[in-house]
């Protein structure tokens, strides 16, 4: 039986380490737990890119959002949100419950807007910085979490 070289072995342990960069990228700026939740609810979760958005208060970025449900908005959440005058982001200060609609009050730093959970958008879980090595890590994580996902196979 032949055994490995060295050669061989650094070879192996350098193409597993480019693979999992992109990982160790979102790992860093989404957090595990977050991470991991993208790979049980892949639906729930997806990326855009801030510019195309026209959201002013937001630089260049890829946003990472996740679906609204009644359990997942909290008070200091960071949301997207539709009005009439276009898409926005802020901070919920407050939510509240009325005949089985959740409303949150978000504070955008001038005022305090009442909006309604079927004008949510997403919760903001993380963003990454506009370059070309994001938007590669973004686009594996997206292709793993809707076709390659591990979740589906193996119960996590």
């Amino acid at each position: 039986m032949a055994t490995p070289s060295t050669n061989t072995i650094l070879r192996s342990i350098g193409c597993i380490l480019i693979l999992s960069l992109p990982f160790i990228t979102l790992l860093q700026n989404l957090g595990p737990n977050t991470l991991l939740d993208s790979y049980r609810h892949p639906t729930q979760y997806r990326f855009m890119k801030s510019s195309t958005l026209n959201l002013p208060e937001l630089s260049e970025r890829y946003l990472i959002t996740e679906e609204p449900t009644s359990d997942t908005i909290r008070e200091g959440d960071t949301i997207l949100y539709q009005t009439l005058d276009g898409l926005h982001s802020g901070t919920v200060s407050a939510l509240s419950n009325s005949q089985g609609t959740l409303f949150c009050v978000v504070s955008t730093g001038v005022t305090d807007h009442v909006i309604p959970s079927r004008d949510i958008i997403g919760r903001i879980q993380g963003s990454l910085d506009d370059n070309p090595w994001s938007l590669l890590a973004l686009q594996i994580w997206d292709l793993t979490i809707h076709t390659l996902n591990p979740c589906a196979v193996l119960p996590l």
